[in-house]
This record gives structure tokens, sequence and C-alpha cells, in this order.
């Protein structure tokens, strides 16, 4: 009756009822009750990467990155993302000039009008800081050359 009702043959019900269940198999079971028991006790905040890594380090293991992640897809498992905190704090600027332009940004003539700003360059490996400040006239928008002595 419940093979008609499964769509199903009787010798493919007892094969099954009377199949061993591989090595592979055995080891999938475990590892996903591993998997569950580190996503409960970490709070859902384990992606496959570091689940792997706990996985491997406190059980002496070395299963692969991909292997964990089809059984976390295989579980419905994925990590909680949290929000990164961003800690700036507000500056006011010690110094501020006052608005001449007025947002008037057109100029009859050569080195009437001229505007700057500064950017701040890292230097990889050095503590040092190298800053950029060119100087655009707004005549013909090009870039002021001074040169060095």
């Amino acid at each position: 009756m419940l093979c008609k009702v499964l769509k199903i043959s009787r010798s493919s019900y007892y094969k099954y009822k009377n199949r061993t269940q591989p090595e592979k198999e055995k080891q999938d079971e475990v590892l996903c009750a591993l998997i569950l028991e580190y996503h409960a006790m970490y709070d859902g905040i384990l992606g496959y990467r570091r689940m792997t890594m706990f996985i491997n380090r406190l059980n002496q293991t070395s299963y692969s990155e991909g292997y964990i992640h089809r059984l976390m897809n295989y579980l419905g498992i994925t990590a909680r993302i949290r929000r990164k905190k961003v800690n700036r704090k507000r500056v006011k600027p010690d110094y501020v000039k006052e608005n001449i332009l007025a947002r008037d940004f057109s100029s009859d003539m050569p080195n009437q009008k001229w505007l700057t700003d500064v950017t701040e360059f890292k230097i990889p490996n050095d503590t040092r800081k190298l800053y950029l400040s060119p100087i655009l006239d707004l005549f013909d928008n090009s870039i002021i050359e001074n040169e060095l002595p």
C-alpha cells in the first residue's frame, strides 16, 4: 500500500531499507552535527571559511572550505552579517575662510580667480605623508604651473 502511494516498486523499498550506510554519509552526518553545534554556539556569525577553521582546529581535522560550504548550503546555514562599527570623530575646522566666490565659478580674465584643494597621500611602509595642492585657474580651467628654483 505504501509503495503504491509513493509510486515506487517494492524491490526499491527493500533495497533502501536493507542498505548499509557508506562511510562518506556517516562522515557527512557527523560534520553536519558539528556545523549545527558551532552555528548555535557562535550565534550564527560563522561563515564557511571561519566554520572550516573552527572545525579543523578544534577537532584536529583538515576538511576543505568547499566541503564545509557544501554541507552548510545543504543545511541552509549562512553567516549572519554583522554591521561594522564606524568610529569617527567629528572634527571642527580650526580656521574657515569667508566664501568670496559665492558659487560664481566664471571668470573673464586669466589669473582673476583661482581654486585649490589639498590631497593627502600616505607613503607605504613609512610614517611620512605627501600633500598635493594644485591651483586651478577658473578662466580656462588650467592648472597653474609653478617652477621651483
